[in-house]
């Protein structure tokens, strides 16, 4: 689990998410499923179609280094 870090200014308000790892039902043995969650809520000063946005991307990203590194380790074990 994780939480937005409060001593840094931000447009954030708050945030807080948490990662689950599951074994893959079809290949446990060397296959994972990775499910990330965030709640994220905007300072009043963000209009929501940008606070959308900023969700979008951050999810992607903390997703994607994880796929790829994941993959990386894999082929050269």
């Amino acid at each position: 689990t994780w939480t937005l870090d409060y001593d840094k200014q931000s447009d954030i308000e708050d945030a807080c998410g948490h990662w689950y790892v599951q074994a893959h039902p079809k290949s446990p043995e060397s296959m994972s499923r990775v499910f990330y969650s965030v709640d994220m809520v905007m300072g009043p000063s963000v209009p929501k179609v940008v606070g959308n946005f900023i969700n979008k991307k951050a999810a992607t990203e903390a997703t994607g280094w994880v796929k790829r590194f994941s993959e990386l380790q894999m082929a050269t074990a």
